[in-house]
């Protein structure tokens, strides 16, 4: 009896596992083709996860996390990279979308970065004095002194975390590379068998 509630239980599935989801896609498809519904039917949550069961190849869970300006290109680039790579294995294609992730990461700051600095040079170009209100907002007014002192700590924070979505970006290619290299071949001789050559060589040399 315990076994059989063990293999029972066993073949549950949430509604979220991969072959349910595509179960009930199926069905939803199978049911628009019998009512002859040729227009293009409104993507429902089910059918999105579906999508995802091809992440590696249509990108959609990448699109979510990145603006939407880079998505096109983000997309191209991943498929270049498993090419470029000939990456196979699930490791492989998801090392390159982390690279992808990480390169469009540094593009999105370095772009801020640039704004920021923009933003200063108009900033001291523009006021005479300290004593300049500007209104954030709803937020306490700052004068100009104290708004560029506040834009200086955040390009200062843009920085760090551009430069560290350049190392991560490298880190991964490397990883990446580091996977598709052939395995070294070592022979590794044990102490006892050198021991037994020298001992052979000796012997010889007493002949």
């Amino acid at each position: 009896m315990t076994n059989q509630i063990r293999d029972y239980l066993g073949q549950l599935r949430s509604h979220d596992d991969p072959e349910a989801i595509l179960e009930e896609v199926g069905r939803t498809l199978m049911a628009d083709v019998k009512e002859g519904n040729k227009q293009y039917p409104m993507i429902s949550m089910d059918d999105f996860k579906a999508a995802t069961l091809h992440e590696f190849n249509n990108g959609v869970l990448m699109a979510e996390v990145i603006p939407d300006k880079y998505r096109t290109f983000a997309i191209y680039m991943l498929r270049q990279l498993q090419q470029d790579y000939n990456c196979q294995t699930a490791a492989e294609k998801a090392l390159a979308e982390l690279a992808t992730i990480n390169y469009i990461h540094t593009l999105d700051l370095q772009q801020r970065i640039m704004e920021g600095l923009d933003t200063q040079k108009t900033m001291s170009h523009s006021h005479n004095s300290c004593e300049r209100d500007i209104n954030i907002g709803h937020a306490k007014a700052l004068n100009a002194c104290e708004r560029t002192f506040v834009e200086l700590k955040l390009l200062n924070i843009l920085s760090k975390e551009c430069d560290r979505a350049n190392r991560q970006f490298l880190m991964t290619i490397q990883t990446l590379r580091v996977m598709k290299q052939p395995p070294l071949k070592v022979n590794i001789k044990t102490e006892a068998a050198v021991i037994g050559q020298n001992q052979i060589v000796q012997t010889n040399g007493h002949k």
